[in-house]
């Protein structure tokens, strides 16, 4: 994928500058604060908003951009606006970590955090420096042999996604947050799952690129069948995810367009779309909450909180303490708790505490990580038949044995395997949507990390089969025309 600022023009508007300047701001308010090693902070602040300066201006790929913005959001911005008192909260940390932790004890953290992102953005550079191990094909365009069949295929998959969605929303069989009353193991732990984390999206990646070079006069169209894709899929399993999950299909549609040259044939349709695009992201997220507040049922409203348990550590709500939107962007972020967490606890860090966590299963107990590192909180579920954990992200989990090089090495192999996979799907399909579509189900995984760990290689799996299928479809139907 090119350069960010080429897609936007940032050299020829003032984005660039805005958005250097709030960083600045915010950069040097954090560090004024901030009580341990200046220099520390100053490194941390260089290693993580690195990854966004090669975002904007350097040939970047979709895991590269969408697992960068995500761990810059749940590292750097998170800290450095609680520490610049911009947004401040006892809360601001997933799991409440902050309440037990020495506000003294921050440079370890801001050091390790630096030293896993390191090794993503090392994974970032060795791709760049050895291509030929990893080329993509010369650019083809694809047209449809098979137009009949492949019609009745998407026709199939209307019908197919409709049963799925309303069966969902009727008997609730995979739904964030909550264990499922109408148990089918088949179902409810294979086939459920897989559409509507890899299935669905992956299917509409490849019905839009083939329908775009059908006929790319329907380009409304086709973003119409991605939001309501999107929509759909994420309200009927009580996601608030829809905003990232149809964006990343949203970004690769865009960059196919200009894989063909035709961006300026769609531009103002492309700004049309994203300001519509807002509008059913907005909805989503209301029509979820209302959804989750019929769902979601509270076991007793007098035990929703334990009475014994307080924060040791009160702080002010900083500046812009009731802006719900930042609230619920930085809160939900997650990645620097992680790497607290375990600085809290060293005494039990080691590659046993990894082995163990293997061995998870799945119940409606706390996870293997609140039960390791947060049981003195002593927390209750909110609510009935609720699985709803908290993760340490891929980071934390990975530090669970205490060794910097470890997650240095670890963080560098698997962005190397999510680099990997991406330019093969690219090779295989010459499908940017699909590529665009699987990175970012990478990297919610990784961002997400921590529970029921030995289900990983199922996803890899998963994955592969899916890549599979779809490009023995695509040889299938059509045929080379370039």
């Amino acid at each position: 994928m090119k350069k960010i600022y080429e897609y936007l023009n940032f050299k020829k508007n003032f984005l660039t500058h805005l958005f250097g300047i709030i960083i600045f701001l915010i950069f040097v308010k954090a560090l004024f604060n901030y009580d341990g090693s200046k220099l520390i902070y100053i490194l941390f602040s260089i290693v993580f908003n690195f990854t966004i300066y090669k975002i904007l201006f350097k040939k970047t790929y979709f895991f590269e951009l969408i697992f960068g913005v995500l761990i810059w959001l749940g590292f750097w911005l998170k800290f450095s606006l609680f520490e610049s008192n911009i947004f401040r909260s006892d809360q601001i940390f997933d799991g409440r970590v902050l309440c037990n932790f020495n506000l003294d004890n921050f440079d370890n953290v801001l050091l390790i955090s630096s030293i896993g992102c390191l090794g993503f953005l090392l994974s970032v550079i060795f791709i760049n420096f050895f291509p030929k191990f990893f080329l993509e094909k010369k650019e083809i365009k694809y047209e449809l042999r098979k137009k009949n069949l492949f019609f009745i295929l998407f026709i199939l998959f209307v019908f197919s996604y409709s049963i799925l969605v309303i069966s969902n929303l009727v008997f609730g069989i995979y739904q964030k947050g909550l264990l499922t009353d109408n148990s089918i193991f088949f179902f409810t732990n294979i086939i459920y799952p897989y559409f509507y984390n890899i299935g669905f999206g992956a299917a509409i990646c490849f019905f839009i690129y083939n329908l775009h070079n059908y006929n790319s006069n329907l380009f409304f169209y086709l973003i119409a069948v991605i939001l309501l894709e999107g929509f759909f899929t994420n309200f009927s399993m009580l996601s608030r995810n829809m905003i990232l999950y149809s964006l990343s299909i949203f970004l690769g549609y865009f960059v196919l367009i200009n894989k063909y040259k035709q961006l300026k044939i769609f531009k103002y349709k492309f700004l049309i779309s994203f300001f519509i695009s807002i509008l059913i992201f907005l909805t989503s997220i209301i029509a979820t909450n209302f959804q989750r507040n019929i769902k979601y049922e509270l076991i007793d409203s007098d035990k929703i909180e334990i009475a014994t348990y307080s924060c040791e550590n009160k702080v002010n709500k900083g500046y812009l303490k009731d802006v719900l939107f930042l609230k619920l962007l930085i809160t939900r972020s997650i990645g620097i708790e992680g790497i607290m967490v375990t600085q809290m606890n060293k005494n039990i860090l080691g590659f046993d505490l990894i082995k163990q966590s293997i061995s998870e299963k799945s119940n409606n107990a706390k996870s293997f990580y609140e039960n390791k590192f947060l049981n003195n909180q002593k927390r209750l579920r909110h609510f009935k038949n609720s699985n709803q954990v908290i993760l340490p992200g891929i980071f934390g989990y990975l530090f669970f044995a205490g060794s910097k090089i470890f997650l240095f090495i670890s963080i560098f192999l698997i962005s190397i395997f999510c680099l990997t996979f991406e330019r093969v799907t690219i090779f295989l399909t010459n499908n940017q949507i699909l590529a665009s579509f699987l990175s970012f189900c990478m990297v919610w995984r990784l961002v997400n990390f921590g529970y029921l760990v030995s289900n990983t290689l199922n996803f890899i799996i998963s994955l592969i089969i899916t890549l599979a299928v779809i490009y023995a479809i695509q040889l299938f139907l059509n045929k080379n025309v370039s």
